[in-house]
């Protein structure tokens, strides 16, 4: 989780990429894309689903789309500022999201 959050806050502008200009991608390349990210949702979700057996795989699925999203809004607002206490506060609250009160 942390090396998602480093990530983000290292290149945020691949969030942007995708959501922005996905309507110029060629629809077989967008396929692809689409694919790829729909595995990298559903490995977390089996992680997500590993850890906290008393969610369904819909709630895991959206715990994860909504970590997700929320790890790109709350560096955008930090505007992706560099420091551990930023990396530290978004990571905190990715794994609230995702684990709960399991956070380990």
């Amino acid at each position: 989780m942390d090396a998602y959050v480093d990530r983000s806050f290292a290149q945020p502008e691949l969030a942007y990429v995708y959501y922005v200009e996905r309507g110029n991608v060629p629809a077989p390349d967008l396929n692809v894309i689409h694919n790829m990210q729909r595995a990298t949702i559903e490995a977390w979700v089996r992680q997500v689903a590993a850890a906290r057996p008393d969610v369904s795989e819909g709630e895991a699925r959206f715990a994860v789309h909504a970590a997700f999203v929320l790890v790109v809004d709350l560096g955008r607002l930090m505007q992706y500022e560099r420091t551990e206490t930023s990396r530290a506060v978004v990571s905190k609250l990715l794994r609230t999201t995702l684990l709960g009160d399991r956070q380990h």
